[in-house]
Parts: C-alpha cells; structure tokens; sequence
C-alpha cells in the first residue's frame, strides 16, 4: 500500500518563475505550433548545452518524439526529464522538511504518458503520483481513472482503487470494465 503522508504541493501555472523558467518554453511553444521540429532539436540541444537540467529542452524533445510516434527516441528524454524534475521536487522537499509535489501545469501531457508507461511496465506504484500530476487537466477522462484504479487496485489501496472506478463510470456510464474492476477490488479485500 502507498504510504499516504503529509506534504507540500507547489503548483507551477505557466505565468509562475518561482522553479520553472518560461523564456525558453515562451521561445519554443510557437515553434512547437508550427511543427518547426528541427529547430526546436536544435534550440533543445543547444539550452542543453548551457543548462544541463532544463526541463523544457526535455519536455519540447519528447513531446515532438511523441508527437512523431518516435516513441524509443523519446524515452531517454522522458527519462531525464524525470529525473531533473524528482531532483527539484527533493531539493524543494529539504528546504521544507516535508515531501513535495512540483506541477507544472504547462507539463500535463508530459506526466500522463509518464504514468501511462509505468503503468504499461506494470510498475503501479510508480505510476501513481506522475497519473496524479496529470489530473488537472485530465481529471474527466475514463483512462486516467482506469488507471489510477488499476493501479491503485495492484498496490492493495482498494479505497482509492473504488473512487477511480466510480470516475471512470461517471466518464464513460457505458464502459462496463468499471463494474468489474470494482467487484475484484471486493473480491481482494474478501468481500462478497
């Protein structure tokens, strides 16, 4: 079960500077409209260069990976992506004292396909929290709730497995998946 503590949520809207830069998303996301990708690997591999952690170089690779169908290009760039952007949630995390959550909500996409590859690896408890970062804009889609119930089935957190299923029935009523994930969430804790 995932061990539910007490922490700090930063929430990061795009008009926020306090842990993430906007000069060089501002820079990229027209380009980005555009489908200008070679200039976007360009200018991504250039801000890289110059600032090792940028997580919107990162961001701006996957996502035209992605985009592209690209998917085995686009997993180096997810995993660093990953990787700078849990250092920022620890070192905010030591100058708190407490756990923290960083979002960003310009990075949504970003944390869906995340959790949406973690979940794919079977590794729930690690998709969890990057499934959660996605929910404000993802809240309302039956596949979000599918798979933090999943999830949260697979980690015996079967309280939070149930409300995921009861949301992805009030997203799709005509999705009948819900109503047996539910029953094997019974069927776990032992229930009729």
């Amino acid at each position: 079960m995932i061990k539910k503590t007490s922490f700090v949520l930063f929430l990061f809207l795009s008009f926020a500077h306090a842990a993430f830069s906007d000069d060089f998303f501002d820079k990229m996301r027209p380009l980005y409209e555009k489908k200008d990708f070679k200039t976007i690997e360009q200018e991504c591999l250039k801000e890289i260069k110059n600032s090792p952690k940028s997580l919107d170089a990162y961001y701006f690779l996957a996502a035209i990976r992605l985009y592209e169908a690209k998917y085995d290009e686009a997993k180096p760039d997810i995993e660093k992506f990953q990787k700078y952007h849990a250092e920022m949630e620890n070192k905010e995390a030591q100058k708190t004292g407490q756990p923290v959550i960083l979002i960003d909500a310009r990075y949504v996409g970003l944390y869906f396909e995340i959790g949406k590859s973690r979940f794919m690896d079977t590794r729930y408890a690690d998709a969890i929290p990057w499934l959660l970062k996605a929910k404000s804009s993802f809240y309302k889609d039956p596949m979000l709730n599918f798979f933090l119930g999943i999830s949260y089935k697979q980690t015996k957190d079967y309280e939070e497995a149930i409300k995921y299923f009861n949301r992805q029935l009030e997203y799709a009523p005509e999705e009948p998946s819900p109503y047996y994930n539910i029953a094997c969430v019974y069927a776990g804790q032992g229930k009729k």
